[in-house]
């Protein structure tokens, strides 16, 4: 599998790189990681694992690993989930680089442009597997 842009926003792209085999990605993403979060160290070797399966490794989960670059430079990660059988979108980690934290992306924060790319690709994930997105009251 290819390291493909999940989303071009502009000069942003999202790469997504479970399974990819890129070892640069996933080296830029966990020493991100690694800078962002130094209380969960641990957690870096799982990611470096985790990256090695395709997203869908897990039966029911839809896994993304997101590294978000601003001019080439790994400037935030995104780590979430869609779960199939909760019909839910699951967020595990969010970081932005102190550096970055002043990039507007369509209007927004950068921060707040990458939540909404991960709605937006949690309601992807839905459409695809044919979930309905809405639960009938």
């Amino acid at each position: 599998m290819s390291l493909n842009p999940v989303r071009e926003a502009g000069m942003l792209p999202f790469m997504n790189f479970f399974g990819s085999g890129d070892g640069s990605q996933l080296k830029k993403c966990s020493g991100l990681y690694a800078k962002l979060f130094p209380q969960y160290q641990h957690y870096v070797s799982r990611m470096r694992r985790r990256a090695r399966f395709g997203n869908e490794h897990r039966e029911g989960h839809i896994v993304h690993y997101w590294l978000v670059e601003v001019d080439g430079q790994p400037a935030g990660l995104r780590t979430f989930r869609y779960v199939r059988g909760r019909r839910c979108g699951l967020a595990h980690s969010l970081a932005v680089d102190p550096a970055f934290r002043k990039v507007i992306a369509a209007d927004q924060t950068l921060a707040v442009f990458i939540i909404y790319e991960c709605l937006h690709q949690v309601i992807r994930d839905a459409k695809q597997k044919r979930d309905p997105l809405f639960m009938e009251w």
